[in-house]
């Protein structure tokens, strides 16, 4: 493969960064060797942001600010991954297809062989002069930039070290690692990290945090080092209180900008796009739902027009320029807000679900699923089943938002309450899933789990050790999965209850709350206009939650 400089202004006008580059497009074996390099997931980058801010993690100093979360940054992550050597040799304990033996020259730019020629620590076989470069060509040991499989040799090479030295890597996430220390012959979580490409995040106290930058720098050189306020994987992160963070995107969201549309378009909203204004469409569009990872007010709106990204019309168009003119105003202060809680904790679940209407026979379903203080052991409830008044300010307070979606439904709907049947034994399980997510570092060790079968089996026997609760605004639905009425003539629906009675019948589902659409979070996840409940712009400008009777 030929090379070429890539070069770009590190500070504009006084110093430029250059980088040698392979075109890996000409690599004649790119389609014959694993390159995937995956990434942390949106939750496992929320749990580390989320336990930062809670007791789950051991803090040696009793001071709760000692336990934050900042980002370490590795440089020219891609030319310290793993030899071609080591590959072959670790394959198998790496977990990686090694399918043919990977054996790479390249061909540098001219004035390389000049710079070689004026190292003075340079190999004198390097030092060729002008006449005789084209003779030869460079080995490569290992990737460089340019290569397809350059992220993933960095990327086993990064883990392989980390695990060598005490990291844990999740059984769900290869890129969410935890560490423990014995502390009075007790393990302790110590530290949580998620990677994202050369990218950590970690969450943990002062002394294990400095400990693993000490030793990331040994192995792969001064790390650029970021506490609050930074950026992690376009996300914004900053301080509001001493026991308050907000997560957004309010520069991303200023520099969107919006499509001018001709007046004579304007006078035919129902008029098909043209190729142009497709294109556009569909950039605007998906930019928009980048944005919506901490704008959930504006979920619903974007994920209904990802519906008509095929053939979008005019008024498609005048729709995405006022969902963007939104985003871009100043001073709403939107975004996911996460307060400094003590436990004991419990997992909330909130579904709600739309019905069918003129423009699709698919519902849309809205789930929000969140940490929570438990401050509510046992319950009282009257002869009808309603919570007892002086109970429901304790259901209310702080809310960490872990997961949010907003979209189509997979199946048709032949009611509401069936519309809501889907969405809740959607939501419940996945609920359950972030649980165990949530407590995999404490099952680890109290348990001594070996295998993620045994994970398995854990939630499928109602043992985790995090309570789930679920709350939906829909009274037909709680009747039935309590048992006050039958099951339904619908298969599907009859379904969806038995499962959704079985979840609490083995307690994997602890509460099925029934509340008023007034206090439903999820209600703006589900219509754009008619929305009854304002609780969500509640959660994301305050990181609050509130609920009144009845309950």
């Amino acid at each position: 493969m030929d090379c070429v400089w890539v070069r770009k202004w590190a500070e504009r006008g006084v110093k430029v960064k250059s980088r040698l580059c392979a075109r890996g497009c000409f690599d004649r074996q790119k389609y014959f060797i694993e390159r995937h390099s995956s990434t942390a997931t949106r939750l496992s980058q929320r749990l580390v942001v989320s336990s930062s801010l809670t007791n789950t993690i051991y803090n040696p100093t009793g001071d709760p600010t000692d336990v934050t979360v900042e980002s370490f940054d590795i440089p020219t992550a891609f030319l310290q991954g793993l030899e071609f050597q080591e590959l072959q040799k670790y394959a198998r304990a790496l977990g990686y297809e090694y399918r043919e033996d990977r054996d790479v020259f390249i061909e540098p730019p001219a004035n390389v062989w000049r710079h070689f020629r004026k190292m003075p620590d340079a190999p004198q076989s390097w030092k060729q002069p002008d006449h005789e470069r084209g003779n030869f060509v460079l080995r490569c040991l290992r990737a460089m930039y340019g290569f397809a499989d350059a992220p993933l040799m960095f990327q086993l090479a990064l883990v392989d070290y980390l695990k060598h030295n005490g990291a844990t890597p999740s059984h769900f996430d290869d890129n969410y690692l935890y560490w423990y220390d014995t502390i009075n012959d007790t393990k302790q979580l110590v530290l949580l990290m998620t990677i994202h490409v050369d990218d950590l995040q970690l969450a943990g106290p002062s002394y294990y945090r400095t400990r693993l930058h000490t030793m990331l720098t040994k192995r792969f050189g001064a790390l650029k080092r970021q506490t609050i306020p930074y950026t992690h994987a376009g996300i914004q992160l900053e301080w509001v209180s001493r026991d308050c963070l907000r997560l957004h995107q309010d520069k991303f969201c200023e520099a969107l900008s919006t499509t001018t549309i001709p007046k004579h378009r304007l006078d035919d909203p129902e008029a098909k796009c043209t190729p142009d204004e497709h294109k556009t469409f569909r950039s605007l569009t998906c930019g928009a739902l980048w944005a919506c990872q901490t704008r959930l007010d504006e979920l619903f709106n974007v994920v209904s027009l990802q519906t008509k990204l095929a053939a979008p019309q005019i008024k498609d168009l005048i729709m995405i320029n006022t969902i963007i003119k939104r985003l871009r105003r100043k001073g709403d202060r939107f975004g996911i807000y996460y307060r400094r809680m003590v436990g004991p904790y419990r997992i909330v679940v909130v579904t709600d679900a739309s019905s069918a209407n003129k423009t699709s026979s698919f519902a849309t379903e809205g789930i929000i699923i969140g940490l929570c203080p438990d401050r509510l052991d046992t319950i009282r409830v009257d002869r009808h089943d309603y919570l007892e008044e002086h109970f429901a300010p304790l259901l209310s307070g702080y809310f960490h938002i872990l997961h949010a979606t907003s979209q189509k439904s997979k199946r048709i709907s032949h009611s509401t309450s069936h519309a809501e049947t889907l969405a809740a034994a959607k939501g419940i399980p996945l609920g359950q899933i972030i649980g165990l997510r949530l407590t995999e570092p404490e099952i680890m060790h109290t348990y001594d789990i070996k295998r993620p079968l045994e994970l398995q089996e854990m939630l499928d026997t109602g043992r985790l050790p995090i309570p789930v609760d679920a709350w939906v605004d829909c009274m037909d639905l709680w009747e039935l999965c309590c048992g006050l009425r039958g099951t339904p003539q619908d298969k599907s629906q009859r379904l969806g209850v038995l499962s959704l009675r079985e979840e609490r019948r083995t307690l994997r589902l602890r509460r099925l709350y029934h509340v008023r659409t007034t206090w439903m979070l999820a209600d703006m996840l589900t219509k754009a206009t008619g929305v009854d409940s304002r609780s969500l712009l509640e959660l994301i400008t305050s990181g609050m939650w509130t609920v009144q009777n009845p309950i």
